[in-house]
């Protein structure tokens, strides 16, 4: 290869793979696997129940659980909007010392 680039190719330093599977990343994959079990229990539960209970919790609770969680949803959203331009503004308009 020739050119400008030529030079920092070197066959010696080659793109060493980025994964090894040692100690360290069996583990970390065991306590993410423990800490995911609840979740992947939850929904086991909720898409293969041992009764039919969708239509019961559609009927009482679950539109008032969704109504809550986009209330959440909003108000996360706007409390994050509202800090996030404040702190752009004051950063971009004020010399801070340091």
């Amino acid at each position: 290869m020739t050119g400008p680039h030529a030079s920092a190719i070197n066959p010696e330093t080659r793109m060493r793979p980025r994964f090894r599977f040692d100690i360290w990343t069996a583990g970390a994959c065991v306590i993410a696997f423990i800490g995911a079990l609840p979740v992947l229990t939850v929904l086991a539960l909720a898409l293969f129940p041992t009764e039919n209970i969708w239509p019961h919790l559609w009927e009482t609770v679950l539109p008032g659980y969704v109504i809550t969680t986009l209330e959440l949803l909003a108000g996360a959203a706007i409390g994050t909007m509202l800090i996030g331009v404040s702190a752009a503004w004051l950063i971009t308009m004020c010399s801070f010392p340091g």
